[in-house]
């Protein structure tokens, strides 16, 4: 049985015509359309898909995802764009990313504020390191010391602005 008949165009064909698809639930091994009609198919559908990501890409689509599609369509766009514009959308995207960015900066703002404050040993030890003092001396009397000192300076701050 070196033949078989082809369910698209009803011709009998020989095996080595046919995909082989062990998945197909046919007896040999092979699909049930022969290899001319389903690229005939796969031709068809190819040039009838227009993207569906966007209005302006006019490219067929070629991969499965809208990931590859969009890629497409700015490549496409990119040729064509003028420089006003592509300033205009990188400062718009600039000013979307500064709104997100705020709140995750304004909450480490006011998380460094509480270490001033508050004279956090992790604020201490970092005004040691500045000036100069290596990790491996800084002890938790030289905190201490330093802590004392930074409260008075504070202290003679406000009473000399009273």
């Amino acid at each position: 049985m070196n033949k078989k008949n082809c369910t698209k165009c009803g011709i009998s064909k020989e095996l080595n015509d046919f995909h082989i698809d062990q998945k197909s639930g046919c007896r040999d091994g092979r699909r049930s359309a022969c290899k001319l009609c389903i690229n005939e198919q796969n031709r068809a559908i190819y040039h009838e898909t227009k993207c569906f990501f966007c209005t302006r890409c006019t490219a067929p689509i070629r991969y499965k995802n809208a990931v590859a599609c969009a890629f497409m369509f700015w490549q496409f766009f990119l040729k064509n764009a003028s420089l006003e514009w592509l300033q205009v959308y990188h400062d718009s995207q600039r000013r979307m990313r500064k709104k997100r960015i705020r709140p995750y900066n304004e909450a480490i703002r006011n998380r460094e504020r509480s270490y001033i404050s508050n004279l956090s040993d992790r604020y201490i030890r970092n005004k040691l390191r500045t000036l100069g003092t290596r990790s491996e001396d800084i002890t938790s009397e030289l905190i201490e010391a330093k802590r004392s000192q930074l409260l008075n300076a504070r202290l003679l701050r406000a009473v000399k602005k009273n």
